[in-house]
């Protein structure tokens, strides 16, 4: 059976939905963290590293680890943007205690009600603290994030729980929020949190095949989520040539700084400038491969060799990214 790698989650069987319902999926995939996970702790830490590095931006960074009880799930740059009415969060977190504390960390900021929760990609890291803000009326996510949740969701969910430890089948049982507001492949949102319009536009497939930007024209902020890693190394899970693609098409836009997934904040071209060279390296060097004669094993057997250089989780990530780039483009 073919098997998909998902960042630190290991494989996926291909076609997992295969008697799933949406609801039982949903039912599964509720098991998220709370107290048992260190949540005072957690609260501290999220309020202590969550900085406004532009006029109402404010983000928290996620740790460079694999998802543990270490980590508590945050291991992805998550926040929120504040306007002159509302509240809008990017990405809840990796598990309950986590997202509480962001919220908590918003209380910190501002009194405004919380009007919109974005989901920038159905992945744990980002998404799976969704619950602590069941009270949120908007949650906005890319036209294929359900199915995304349909598809993989149960599997995530048990590898959470085994990512956790023992125990971890006693945390909070939680529903994770649904979306509320779906955007087309190729379209944009505006969503206006008061004299604040943000650009919410859904991509096509790249990191992922439901990846979301959010752009803030005042400061000129692109948060573009795991469409960019800065310091840790991509993690392939959707189209190779599409997320150079997107890279292309985001480069021309009047970014002054962005916010990747994972790793520090800057302008564009300089945060940017190391993953480029990664997909275009794992572009060039898969083409040759397969042009001459190649198997994948031996790719994979290399990949586990390659120096990781600067990129964080290499040893982890980038043998998996080279099986997926290999069979995207086999059959060019």
């Amino acid at each position: 059976m073919r098997r998909e790698h998902h960042e630190g989650f290991g494989y996926l069987p291909a076609g997992l939905s295969t008697g799933f319902t949406f609801s039982a999926a949903l039912l599964l995939i509720s098991l998220c963290t709370g107290a048992q996970l260190r949540a005072d702790s957690v609260e501290a830490d999220v309020a202590a590293n969550v900085s406004e590095i532009a006029a109402g931006i404010h983000v928290r960074l996620g740790r460079h680890a694999p998802l543990s009880r270490e980590t508590v799930g945050e291991i992805a740059n998550t926040g929120f943007i504040v306007g002159e009415t509302s509240v809008v969060v990017i990405d809840p977190g990796g598990s309950l205690a986590a997202a509480n504390a962001l919220r908590q960390a918003i209380r910190r900021v501002t009194s405004l009600p919380v009007s919109h929760l974005v989901l920038t990609h159905f992945h744990p890291d980002h998404v799976f603290g969704s619950a602590a803000f069941a009270d949120v009326e908007h949650v906005v996510a890319h036209e294929n994030h359900a199915r995304a949740m349909l598809q993989r969701g149960a599997f995530y969910t048990e590898r959470f729980a085994t990512s956790f430890g023992e125990g971890s089948g006693d945390a909070e049982v939680s529903g994770l929020r649904t979306p509320t507001i779906e955007i087309p492949v190729g379209e944009s949102l505006v969503v206006d949190a008061g004299d604040r319009p943000l650009s919410i536009r859904a991509h096509r497939t790249g990191h992922t095949d439901n990846d979301l930007s959010v752009f803030d024209a005042e400061t000129g902020t692109l948060w573009a989520s795991d469409l960019v890693f800065a310091e840790r190394t991509p993690s392939l899970d959707g189209s190779l040539r599409g997320w150079l693609e997107i890279m292309d098409e985001l480069s021309v836009m009047p970014i002054e700084q962005v916010v990747p997934g994972h790793g520090l904040p800057g302008s564009f071209d300089r945060v940017t400038a190391a993953q480029r060279d990664y997909l275009e390296g794992l572009l060039d060097e898969t083409r040759g491969r397969l042009a001459a004669g190649a198997r994948l094993a031996d790719a994979v057997s290399e990949a586990e060799a390659t120096d990781p250089g600067d990129w964080m989780l290499f040893e982890q990530q980038h043998p998996t990214n080279v099986t997926k780039a290999w069979t995207e483009l086999e059959w060019d």
